[in-house]
């Protein structure tokens, strides 16, 4: 490829992309493009004669070609938006999701106590727990997860963020460090069955290059959360809430065996399900 001007360098990406068979073949372009060159998309179009430097073609073709092979692109520029905060993220966690912020929202109409207790369990890039931080500072957040990795790049973003948030390595609530009682405890843990990753592949590539066990649970996407069910009855405050991620079509699942542990469903948007313990 020869390329003269950005506008050039734009519209054979653009191309390149849309032949592998990305939507989004133009945004991608240019958000490689910002990246690279540390510019904004309106310096973009207002430049499209612009000529970029040799170093900055041979960058921009590097991560075209890694995108062109389906590797996503938060992991190629290192950011992603969630809840209008640009988090960091990287190979070892998962790419925050739009249908999550669902979990914020639920999270922020439940009517807790000024300093009010929260654990996020499975944080990852600590995405829930920075969102709900920067939106109820008063609370007392704490987030756990088995992966030293994942709660390394959340510590940077609630630095980022400036987020008061406690950390601790767990295997869901098992760290004897968390508190004992909380008002609130929210977790997007895997939910996908194992054993579909080659057909979900097919549809979503990028999907190779996410961490499998942020992904994938056994019992039909099932087993991590019934772990964890009976571990937030126990430690959920009178009228606490658990609210929990999954696919709607898991959720009669999990509301039947939440009803067990006095877990009643109090509310739902999207993939986000909301629990609350009632007195038995």
């Amino acid at each position: 490829m020869l390329y003269k001007t950005i506008a050039d360098w734009l519209d054979q990406a653009s191309d390149a992309l849309a032949e592998a068979g990305i939507d989004s073949a133009r945004l991608d372009a240019r958000l490689l493009a910002e990246h690279v060159l540390r510019r904004s998309r309106e310096w973009l179009l207002a430049r499209p004669e612009y000529r970029p430097s040799n170093a900055q073609l041979a960058a921009m073709n590097r991560l075209l070609r890694a995108r062109i092979k389906r590797v996503p692109l938060a992991y190629l520029t290192g950011h992603k938006q969630f809840w209008n905060l640009d988090l960091t993220v990287s190979p070892r966690v998962l790419i925050p999701r739009p249908e999550s912020e669902a979990m914020v929202r639920l999270a922020l109409s439940a009517d807790l106590p000024a300093a009010g207790t929260v654990i996020d369990v499975g944080t990852g890039s600590g995405c829930l727990a920075v969102a709900v931080c920067v939106s109820r500072p008063d609370l007392r957040i704490w987030a756990c997860d088995i992966s030293p990795a994942a709660l390394k790049t959340a510590r940077q973003n609630a630095t980022k963020h400036a987020a008061d948030i406690r950390f601790c390595q767990s295997d869901l609530l098992r760290n004897a460090k968390l508190p004992d009682k909380a008002d609130l405890i929210m977790a997007n843990l895997p939910y996908l069955a194992k054993g579909t990753e080659p057909a979900r592949r097919q549809y979503q590539p990028e999907l190779a290059y996410e961490p499998a066990t942020a992904l994938y649970a056994r019992q039909n996407g099932l087993a991590d959360i019934f772990r964890l069910l009976p571990q937030a009855a126990r430690r959920l405050k009178p009228g606490g809430w658990l609210l929990l991620e999954a696919e709607p079509k898991q959720m009669p699942a999990i509301i039947k065996k939440a009803e067990s542990l006095n877990l009643r469903a109090s509310s739902q948007e999207g993939w986000a399900l909301g629990l609350r313990l009632t007195t038995p």
